[in-house]
């Protein structure tokens, strides 16, 4: 077989170098065709480079609860949930060539790097896959749950009555505040993404219950825009003005009072959104009560923020994706922390 291939070779340089021919390829081809037909065939050992799987395969199905939980920021029913709810979407059909990498591992992957934004070198090698492959996975499971599981765990109730107003402060269902998620600035607008902590960012603005949910969001805003200004155009505003608030007042004295929210001082003052009074007035004891409360019980959409964070440390690090790819994964987050809190 060596020496057929040494022939061919040898032949082949002789066609290069003959200026006489005007196609010497096709010679050199039509030899290959006759060796394939005669069985001489080069075949590949292997399709893909081998990797090991030995930590998936052995170590994560024996992982006790706590250890499960520390690794991918869920447990094992919120997990199995995840599988089952996405199978549709992430699942691969089986070809001659290979099998397709399963569902399990796919879910595994990705909230791997969301929990620990480890670099896709070292979820490549910990999983036994390819970089560009582990970079696929997250990105079809971002999504994935942007598509699927985003609308029905972070959207506004019908009604207000079914929030829970047990935040500490009367006739209060939620906070409203924003959060800074560092991002690679872009190129054409870096200025309007340059926020007053003198870092690049978008803007994670929410309204959060008492259980730390996400009842509504708004992702993506220029990091130099202010609260004020994101909730000024944001629907959240016309939900404030419609009348969906007035419709479950409750009794205080000879006067209904219609549920509200509470944000910091940066927001303007409405009939649903109260804020504290200014700093700079000299206050009365109740006054200064009245902010006391006000803003104990505003730390719920702060503790949120917190909480969020801290599951899915991606959205701490730098997100070195483009603008709309890294809105897609604070809102997968988001929707994963809800799933977790409900």
């Amino acid at each position: 077989m060596e020496s057929v291939l040494a022939v061919l070779r040898s032949r082949n340089r002789t066609l290069i170098n003959d200026k006489s021919i005007t196609h010497p390829f096709s010679y050199l081809d039509l030899a290959s065709f006759k060796l394939n037909q005669q069985g001489y065939l080069i075949e590949r050992k292997v399709w893909v480079r081998p990797k090991s799987s030995q930590w998936f395969n052995e170590i994560f199905t024996q992982m006790e609860e706590c250890e499960f939980k520390e690794h991918f920021r869920v447990n094992r029913n919120t997990f199995n949930f995840l599988v089952n709810e996405l199978h549709p979407h992430l699942g691969k059909t089986t070809t001659t060539m290979r099998e397709p990498i399963s569902v399990v591992k796919r879910v595994v992957v990705a909230l791997h790097y969301l929990a620990l934004c480890e670099e896709y070198r070292v979820v490549s090698s910990l999983f036994g896959t390819g970089e560009s492959t582990a970079n696929l996975i997250v990105h079809e499971f971002i999504n994935a749950v942007n598509d699927i599981l985003l609308p029905k765990y972070v959207k506004f109730p019908l009604s207000v009555e079914n929030l829970n107003k047990h935040i500490g402060f009367p006739h209060c269902v939620g906070a409203v505040d924003g959060c800074h998620i560092p991002i690679l600035a872009p190129k054409d607008q870096a200025i309007s993404y340059y926020n007053y902590k003198e870092w690049y960012s978008i803007v994670l603005f929410a309204f959060v219950d008492c259980r730390y949910r996400f009842i509504y969001t708004s992702v993506g805003s220029p990091g130099r825009n202010n609260d004020s200004y994101i909730l000024q155009n944001s629907s959240l505003k016309a939900i404030l003005e419609s009348n969906i608030f007035d419709k479950c007042c409750n009794e205080l004295g000879d006067s209904l009072v219609p549920l509200c929210l509470i944000g910091d001082s940066a927001f303007p003052l409405s009939r649903h959104l109260l804020k504290p009074y200014p700093e700079n007035l000299e206050l009365s004891k109740i006054l200064k009560n009245f902010n006391k409360i006000l803003c104990g019980a505003r730390r719920v959409v702060e503790n949120a923020f917190g909480c969020v964070r801290a599951r899915f440390r991606v959205i701490c690090k730098r997100m070195e994706f483009d603008i709309n790819f890294a809105k897609r994964i604070v809102n997968a987050c988001v929707a994963l922390h809800n799933i977790c809190e409900y």
